[in-house]
């Protein structure tokens, strides 16, 4: 997987990274703080006048996919597990938590952020399940017949192009994927 760069309260956040031509697929770096509409003036984790660091997310062996804010907290899924990343300024800046050490996302944009009665979640395309992250708990949310339709039919060799795409104006996440029929999303399991 490439690596991304995500946004989180004053700070970059890069994910999957590769230094020197090495790739570092488990580790975590985060920019200086900058003011907002303006670019970070440092990664340099090394400085002392700086906010910049990195931590590696060693626990399990699979690799970063994507990250999300949810809240307070910037959520990281790996392709096996699940971490949350969490402000807690100076020394360390931010403070690292295993979730969930089976559950992850099975491709990058497969991540959506909603709204419930009970407050903000993240609905997951995961690798065999679908699931939703209230920053406490990750929840399975497919009934077994359904879960074994959408795996079954899902095309693995294609599985990296599967995303998800939240429609708020019908209070519905589309959970799209290519099925062994085709090279290109034809299918989407639809949550409301």
């Amino acid at each position: 997987y490439p690596f991304s760069v995500r946004a989180f309260r004053s700070f970059l956040i890069a994910l999957n990274v590769t230094e020197a031509g090495v790739p570092f697929t488990r580790k975590v770096k985060w920019s200086t703080e900058a003011a907002i509409q303006t670019v970070p003036s440092s990664w340099d984790e090394t400085s002392a006048t700086v906010d910049a660091g990195e931590y590696e997310l060693a626990d399990s062996k699979g690799k970063i996919i994507d990250g999300v804010a949810l809240g307070d907290t910037f959520m990281i899924y790996k392709e096996d597990s699940t971490y949350s990343m969490t402000y807690v300024g100076t020394p360390f800046i931010f403070a690292f938590r295993q979730l969930s050490p089976t559950i992850g996302a099975l491709s990058k944009n497969c991540i959506a952020e909603f709204s419930d009665e009970q407050g903000t979640k993240h609905f997951i395309f995961g690798n065999g399940d679908m699931y939703v992250n209230d920053g406490r708990q990750i929840k399975s949310i497919l009934p077994h017949k359904m879960r074994d339709y959408v795996f079954g039919q899902l095309n693995g060799s294609e599985y990296e192009k599967s995303f998800v795409v939240a429609d708020y104006a019908n209070t519905e996440i589309w959970a799209c994927y290519v099925t062994s029929a085709s090279d290109q999303c034809d299918k989407a399991l639809v949550y409301n």
